[in-house]
C-alpha cells in the first residue's frame, strides 16, 4: 500500500478580500478555487482509493497557513493577544475563506486522509488550546461529535502540533517550517504562554518579528499597501527617503522605537532575552534573510 506526505507552508490565508466592511489590504491569498482543486487531486484518483483499500494522505501544512497576525481585531492590530482575541481571528479567517475550509473538511473526511499542522510564525494562535479546538471541529467531521472524544482530546484525523518545532522520521527526513533559525522570529515552545498577576488572562509570548508586523507593517499597510512587498528592506528605506520621505521616515522612526521597547522594556505581555537581541543583531547586520539552505544541510549531515 502506498503511503503519501504531501507537504505546504506559508499560504497565508486571512480574513479575505472584504473584512469589517471593506477592502482588506492585509489579505495575501487570493488562490482559493486553486487549494480546493489541489485538495480534490490528492484526495481523489491514484490518492483516492486502491484495490488494497484507501491511500494514506497525510497533508502537512508546515506553519504559516493561516495568518492570525494579519487580521485586525476591532479595528486594530492589539499585541496582547488573549485566547478570546484568538479565537475571534481564527473565526475571520475560517468565514474569509469558506470553500477552502469546505475543501479540507471533505480532504479529512475521506478514509485515509489526515491533516498534520505545524505552527509557524503567523500563526502561534494555535498554541491556545480553544484556537485548536476550534479548528479541529472545523476541519475534522468527527471532530465534535465523535463518541469517544472528549472536548480538547487529540483528533484521529487533524493533529496540530503545538509541542515541538520540526517533524523526524527514522529515514533522516526533517520538516521545519524554518522561522526558528531566524533569531527575529524564534517561537518560545516551553513557555508559548506568558501569565502574570498584572494579566487577566494569559497572552501570546510573541518574537520580535511578530511585533514588527502587528504594530508597524500591518498599520502602515493601510497607508502603503506594498510596505510588505519591497526586498531588501533597506532598498525600500533609500528608495522611500527619495521618493516619499515623510513615510519613509515614519517607518524607520516606527521601527527603532518598537524595537527598544519590546526588547528593553519590561513589560508582564512579552519577554525578551538579551541573548536573542544579540542574536537579532548579529543576523541583521550579516543578512537581512538568513540563508535557510545551510541550516538544511547542516541538518542532513547530522544525519549522515
Amino acid at each position: 500500500m502506498e503511503r503519501f506526505k504531501i507537504v505546504i507552508s506559508d499560504c497565508h490565508l486571512s480574513a479575505g478580500r472584504f473584512f469589517e466592511g471593506s477592502l482588506n489590504p492585509h489579505e495575501d491569498f487570493f488562490f482559493d478555487d486553486e487549494m480546493c482543486e489541489f485538495l480534490q487531486y490528492f484526495s481523489s484518483g491514484r490518492f483516492g482509493t486502491a484495490p488494497e483499500g484507501p491511500v494514506e494522505v497525510e497533508l502537512i501544512i508546515n506553519g504559516d497557513f493561516l495568518d492570525f497576525l494579519n487580521v485586525p481585531y476591532r479595528g486594530d492590530f492589539e499585541e496582547a493577544i488573549t485566547e478570546e482575541i484568538a479565537v475571534y481571528k481564527v473565526d475571520a479567517i475560517i468565514a474569509g475563506h469558506r470553500k477552502v475550509m469546505n475543501a479540507l473538511r471533505t480532504f479529512v473526511a475521506q478514509p485515509g486522509k489526515t491533516i498534520t499542522y505545524m505552527i509557524g510564525n503567523h500563526d502561534p494562535d494555535l498554541f491556545f488550546p480553544g484556537v485548536r479546538e476550534r479548528l479541529i471541529e472545523e476541519w475534522d467531521p468527527e471532530g465534535a461529535r465523535a463518541p469517544d472524544r472528549a472536548r480538547g482530546a487529540p483528533s484521529a484525523k487533524v493533529r496540530i502540533m503545538n509541542d515541538r518545532d520540526h517533524l523526524s522520521y527514522p529515514e533522516g527526513l526533517e520538516i521545519h517550517h524554518g522561522n526558528q533559525f531566524e533569531a527575529v522570529h524564534v517561537l518560545n515552545y516551553q513557555k508559548p504562554l506568558l501569565e502574570a498577576p498584572e494579566l487577566e488572562k494569559p497572552v501570546l509570548n510573541l518574537p520580535w518579528g511578530s511585533f514588527y508586523v502587528l504594530k508597524i507593517i500591518n498599520r502602515m499597510k493601510w497607508e502603503r499597501d506594498y510596505v510588505d512587498k519591497v526586498r531588501p528592506i533597506r532598498l525600500f528605506v533609500f528608495l522611500g527617503l527619495l521618493f516619499d520621505t515623510w513615510f519613509t521616515l515614519r517607518f524607520a522612526f516606527l521601527s527603532g522605537y518598537y524595537f527598544v521597547k519590546t526588547r528593553f522594556v519590561p513589560s508582564p505581555k512579552r519577554r525578551s532575552r538579551l541573548k536573542v537581541t544579540f542574536e537579532i543583531f548579529k543576523q541583521e547586520t550579516q543578512n537581512v534573510f538568513p540563508d535557510l539552505e545551510n541550516f538544511a544541510r547542516e541538518i542532513g549531515r547530522a544525519h549522515v
